[in-house]
């Protein structure tokens, strides 16, 4: 049995999964230092850097950004990797192929001073900006938009095969652009046509709202934000189907049971709003255990132990 155990202060929001009782996953979003990743930016090509084909951004985020040419040039496994599951792309797809990166040349791209649509995939870490992509996703529940990618696929995920076709027929059918493509997530098994149609159209009346505020804007600027946390363990325990969700803030409680209320389908989740005098983090033991993960020296069921120590990550 998984949970979610929602701690919401004036500081900060900790979210924390439990797989029976025991501590599995921890999110943690202070009002300091929000998560860029998934947030689209006007951004300003600072520098080009022509023998590593890369090139740094300002997002207006304190560090610039960084952008490869991978994260420009559209590649599929990039998408693949960037949604931690895997796709068929099999719908219409059959006479595109993938840039070879090998012939591509970032100064076609990009040029020093001009603006750029860009995405945060990955955070900033230390003294480094954050990882940027213009390859832009826009997720839904059950669809995610790839506003400039032509694919349309469905969630490998999906096995039952009427299935599959049902959904590879309704999103063959949605009128988009050519250029534009949709993708069929896992969620969207239990969807009815009416409800993939209506989200795809809120995801296209987003792009659009994000294309006239990109030419409305000046200077590099945050254009689209990800949903916050509060949201996202909402959906988390949805589409995982989750058996618990304890909130300990009331009012957070009631903006939950709204998004549940409005996706939650044929689901039920136990969601309740904690009451108790004893904080929550330290009733379920989870205060506790995140002291012990945060240690330097850990040590594991079989006697041994291990060092943690903080580093830069290196691009590459």
């Amino acid at each position: 049995m998984k949970e979610i155990l929602l701690n919401v202060t004036s500081k900060e929001k900790r979210c924390a999964v439990l797989k029976f009782g025991k501590l599995q996953d921890l999110i943690v979003e202070r009002k300091s230092n929000r998560q860029l990743t998934g947030n689209i930016y006007r951004g300003e090509v600072i520098n080009i850097l022509h023998n590593i084909q890369s090139a740094f951004i300002a997002i207006n985020e304190g560090e610039n950004g960084f952008i490869h040419i991978s994260d420009i040039v559209e590649n599929t496994q990039k998408f693949q990797e960037m949604f931690d599951m895997e796709f068929d792309w099999d719908c219409d797809v059959s006479s595109i192929k993938t840039r070879d990166l090998k012939d591509a040349d970032i100064s076609k791209f990009m040029e020093i001073g001009h603006p750029v649509l860009v995405q945060v995939v990955k955070e900033p870490i230390g003294s480094k900006g954050a990882r940027l992509t213009s390859n832009i996703t826009i997720p839904g529940r059950y669809l995610v938009l790839l506003p400039n990618t032509p694919h349309r696929g469905v969630s490998r995920k999906i096995t039952d095969r009427s299935e599959r076709d049902r959904l590879k027929k309704i999103i063959r059918a949605f009128e988009m652009p050519q250029k534009m493509g949709l993708i069929c997530r896992t969620a969207s098994a239990s969807a009815s046509t009416e409800e993939l149609i209506a989200e795809a159209t809120e995801l296209l009346e987003t792009w659009q709202k994000i294309q006239e505020a990109f030419q409305n804007t000046d200077g590099p600027a945050c254009l689209y934000r990800e949903s916050d946390l509060v949201k996202k363990a909402v959906m988390k325990a949805i589409n995982k189907k989750y058996a618990r969700m304890l909130v300990d803030d009331f009012k957070t409680y009631q903006y939950c049971r709204n998004i549940y209320n409005r996706y939650k389908g044929d689901h039920v989740l136990k969601l309740e709003c904690y009451r108790d005098k004893i904080p929550m983090f330290d009733r379920f033991a989870v205060e506790n255990e995140i002291e012990r993960c945060l240690r330097r020296k850990i040590w594991l069921q079989s006697g041994g132990y291990l060092f943690f120590d903080k580093t830069e990550a290196m691009y590459t």
